[in-house]
């Protein structure tokens, strides 16, 4: 049998872990709202296949979390080889995309083989902008994820 004592401490104990518990889930809802904008646009290479004689097709997955149509999302892309030497660079036209909506394009990138392509950097979204008063490049929000076997960055 506990003494009262006993049970007094359990429970600021549990009264304390609960408090924290509290601070720890408000302080992760602040750090989720402040990086949210990244997580609204989201470009992913999903998915890279031999395609034609030597080429390679490119899956990409774009994620506009926003509540604003990008008529303008254009892609400065640069491949790298295995060797990190750039291989190839294309501009590709995404656009539009239209908000809280997933779109999938594919890019064919003709004499280059997947297993050459080692990373690719997306270079830049040029024109592309997000807010209308307070107005942010795409490229400093834009979150980025790989499912292939490339790399991608920023």
């Amino acid at each position: 049998m506990m003494s009262t004592s006993s049970c007094k401490s359990a429970r600021g104990a549990v009264a304390l872990a609960a408090v924290l518990l509290g601070f720890c889930w408000a302080s992760a809802q602040a750090t989720a709202e402040q990086s949210g904008d990244a997580a609204e646009l989201g470009v992913e290479l999903n998915k890279m296949e031999e395609h034609g004689a030597g080429g390679c097709r490119l899956s990409f997955v774009f994620r506009n979390g926003t509540d604003e149509r990008l008529d303008n999302f254009k892609l400065d892309l640069v491949m790298f080889g295995q060797d990190d030497v750039i291989a190839r660079r294309l501009i590709v036209d995404a656009s539009p995309l239209r908000p809280g909506k997933t779109t999938v394009k594919l890019i064919d990138v003709d004499g280059l083989a997947c297993g050459d392509i080692a990373t690719i950097l997306v270079n830049d979204l040029p024109g592309c902008v997000l807010g209308r008063e307070d107005s942010r490049d795409c490229i400093e929000v834009v979150a980025l994820q790989s499912r292939a076997e490339a790399t991608l960055t920023k």
